[in-house]
């Protein structure tokens, strides 16, 4: 026949743009996913053996001095280096001769059995991919995305103050306070001190802390006061207010259930979140949404640009086909290769309970 041959190389690349268009519904579905998309911050053909970036941690100094002093040059070293491995998740289908053999009346029949195996491929990753936004890639056999909870563990929550006290390590780099040096006078976050004291150590606001001042220890008694301290931390210590709070669905049904007859949460009319399909609430100026996949017990407070979700592929989700002669099976892959990158786990806060406080303090030398 007349006209030019589709090679594999061909079909891989027709399997791919299929693949990403069956793949679509996975941004809509994820509210961190679908953000970053619609924010640019996806990004494609990575490579190397890991993938590192250059967050600047602490400022330049400034010097008081008379007009007769001369200005000192000095390289400055504000930036730290960090490096994450990348991380794969796959899934393999397999259609079968048979399977071809039975729709070949069909002129097409080969992309129909193709088209109802990646359909389902697709719908599978796209409901497993989302909940991995929240995984911990340093637990188990670390073969997980570096997701948020690769930067929130903590060792107990503080005497002196409503958190838990940090204790990860994040692309090699110690998230406690002061593990990257500095000092504080004062109990932290109160006090005051050098940034670099916290500049790799995330917010993590306990909930059930006595010290928020509520009622009763519990978050439905004060979970404003919990989210007021969140909200207003990380706006003294960052510069930044959250752009969105993430909370586990339980945790949002009980703040509602507590608020009294003559109050309500505001609900969001327009907004980037909303316009990808989500319905939001907004507390303080920040929206507060719930999806499948958050972790029990906990919220997590994001600035939406100090993220980035890196891809080695050319699409997020890519495709590849080969032919096992032995068992006469076509053999189709779908795979992402790539990473989260956290700019610096101090733009995450996370609403967490906290197990009872030990003798350790935030106090700075």
């Amino acid at each position: 026949m007349a006209g030019i041959t589709n090679n594999a190389r061909t079909q891989t690349q027709i399997l791919n743009a299929y693949i990403e268009q069956e793949i679509a519904p996975i941004y809509r579905k994820s509210v961190i996913l679908g953000l970053l998309k619609s924010r640019g911050l996806i990004t494609f053909n990575h490579g190397g053996r890991g993938t590192d970036w250059l967050p600047e941690i602490k400022s330049r100094d400034i010097t008081a001095s008379d007009i007769s002093t001369d200005i000192t040059f000095t390289a400055n070293d504000v930036f730290e280096e960090p490096t994450l491995g990348w991380t794969r998740y796959h899934m393999g289908e397999k259609v079968s001769k048979y399977e071809k053999l039975v729709s070949q009346e069909d002129k097409y029949a080969r992309y129909k059995v193709y088209e109802t195996a990646i359909k389902q491929m697709a719908k599978s990753f796209t409901k497993k991919f989302g909940p991995k936004f929240y995984s911990d890639g340093n637990a188990g056999t670390a073969l997980d995305l570096m997701g948020l909870e690769s930067c929130l563990s903590t060792s107990a929550a503080d005497v002196d103050e409503p958190i838990g006290l940090p204790n990860d390590t994040y692309a090699g780099l110690d998230c406690t306070l002061g593990g990257l040096g500095g000092s504080w006078t004062g109990n932290f976050p109160d006090g005051s001190g050098d940034e670099m004291y916290h500049a790799w150590s995330p917010l993590i606001v306990n909930y059930i802390s006595s010290l928020l001042g509520g009622t009763a220890a519990t978050w439905a008694a004060q979970w404003q006061h919990a989210l007021g301290y969140l909200f207003t931390y990380m706006g003294t210590m960052q510069n930044v207010t959250p752009d969105v709070l993430l909370l586990n669905a339980a945790l949002l049904n009980a703040a509602k259930t507590s608020l009294l007859g003559n109050q309500r949460f505001e609900i969001t009319q327009n907004s980037e979140i909303t316009k990808l399909g989500h319905k939001t609430l907004n507390y303080e100026g920040v929206e507060i949404v719930s999806e499948y996949g958050i972790p029990a017990n906990s919220g997590y407070a994001l600035v939406w640009d100090e993220l980035e979700l890196r891809s080695m592929q050319k699409q997020l989700v890519g495709t590849e086909t080969d032919f096992e002669i032995a068992s006469s099976t076509d053999r189709i892959a779908m795979d992402f290769y790539g990473q989260l990158i956290i700019n610096s786990p101090a733009f995450v806060g996370k609403l967490a309970s906290v197990a009872a406080a030990t003798t350790t303090t935030t106090t700075g030398a």
